[in-house]
């Protein structure tokens, strides 16, 4: 017989090993701890981690085991703070604890762009961008510009439901990309609930945007991704393209957006078109 496969005791145990390795890794002089009267030891010691955390050496213990029942994202954002974890890491340690990480975990100062990223959107074919947590367009190739008018700083959301020159990009999809676009907010709605600026987008798209108040009081949680939907290119040549997202996994909160021609004769278009494009 297969024993039963007991997940909360494994998230437990990987949170204790979590916090364990986190502490070993800082020296108390890196945490602007005295070395003075202290024992030798690799690392932080418990006691502290709770100092630095401004919480009691007997609740942080009874963390690092596994025996605290419930966490405040308030108090594990503090012990992030002290032992000193990037956002991947604080993403990590909110997902052990079973806990969402606060609206103020998004950042004033947007984080540097993977190089990666840089060179996905510079070496593909077709319209593809950068967006933030906030729908906002981080970073666009030389397709989004020139085929859907996209530029760096403008919010893709704006774009979608208040700019009528963009809706007329999608030929007879727009209402498709549209529900496409607040089917994926509404995924993602709960881990940003008390944002400010997510709050203020959504406020500001429903008081303008008939269209999207209907959507969003739907409720809908699809259409998914991956149909084929037309966009008319500046030129009038009308080809097909197929949207896809893909979440950046390092803590940042971006998503890839890449928009590929759908068939054959769509990347032919679009490549001439491309092709007649004063180069920059």
């Amino acid at each position: 017989m297969i024993a039963s496969f007991d997940a909360s005791a494994a998230r437990r145990a990987e949170l204790r090993r979590f916090l364990r390795a986190q502490r070993a890794r800082i020296s108390p002089a890196q945490a602007g701890l005295p070395a003075a009267n202290r024992r030798r030891a690799v690392g932080l010691r418990r006691e502290d981690v709770a100092e630095l955390a401004d919480i009691s050496v007997s609740w942080y213990g009874r963390l690092e085991v596994g025996r605290v029942a419930h966490v405040s994202s308030h108090v594990l954002s503090a012990i992030a703070r002290a032992l000193q974890l990037d956002a991947v890491e604080t993403a990590y340690l909110f997902t052990l604890a079973g806990i969402p990480q606060p609206s103020t975990a998004f950042r004033a100062e947007e984080p540097a762009i993977p190089g990666t990223i840089e060179g996905i959107l510079s070496s593909f074919n077709g319209p593809a961008h950068l967006i933030d947590g906030c729908y906002n367009l981080i970073s666009v190739n030389r397709y989004s510009r020139a085929i859907l008018g996209y530029a760096g700083g403008e919010n893709i959301l704006r774009n979608v439901f208040l700019d009528d020159g963009v809706r007329g990009l999608f030929v007879e999809d727009w209402e498709y990309v549209a529900r496409v676009f607040v089917a994926h907010l509404r995924l993602h709605y709960p881990a940003k609930l008390g944002d400010p600026r997510f709050e203020g987008l959504l406020a500001e798209l429903r008081a303008e945007s008939p269209e999207f108040a209907r959507l969003w009081e739907g409720g809908e949680l699809g259409p998914v991704f991956g149909k084929s939907v037309r966009v008319r290119l500046p030129d009038g040549i009308i080809a097909a393209f197929t949207l896809s997202v893909f979440p950046v996994p390092d803590g940042t909160g971006y998503t890839l957006v890449l928009i590929p021609p759908s068939d054959e004769p769509s990347a032919r278009r679009v490549a001439d078109f491309i092709a007649s494009q004063p180069a920059k």
